[in-house]
């Protein structure tokens, strides 16, 4: 059986806990994220970090997002940018997509 890929967006604290929790747990995970600073400092605890914005199309095929089975979106502070990649998500034919929303 073929293992599940992830993708994980926005690496606050709570991306950057889904995304390790997944690849202890042996899955593929691309994490990607806005902040190049944060990119870096996740690198040493995931295999494939980018530093990319997800909300333009172009990115989004480049990092084949189209091939992944789980997309999860973590960034709650950005209703915008959540709302644009749920549609570029859905776009490409995505299965499945989890979204985190923030409460004031």
């Amino acid at each position: 059986m073929k293992k599940q890929t992830y993708a994980v967006f926005g690496l606050g604290r709570y991306g950057i806990a889904v995304a390790k929790e997944l690849v202890d747990n042996g899955m593929e995970v691309i994490a990607v994220d806005t902040n190049e600073r944060i990119v870096n400092d996740a690198v040493g605890i995931l295999p494939v970090c980018k530093c990319a914005d997800i909300t333009d199309a172009e990115v989004f095929s480049q990092l084949g997002i189209a091939n992944v089975d789980v997309v999860i979106i973590a960034m709650a502070s950005n209703l915008e940018a959540s709302v644009m990649a749920v549609t570029l998500c859905k776009e490409a034919g995505v299965k499945t997509v989890i979204a985190k929303c923030a409460n004031e």
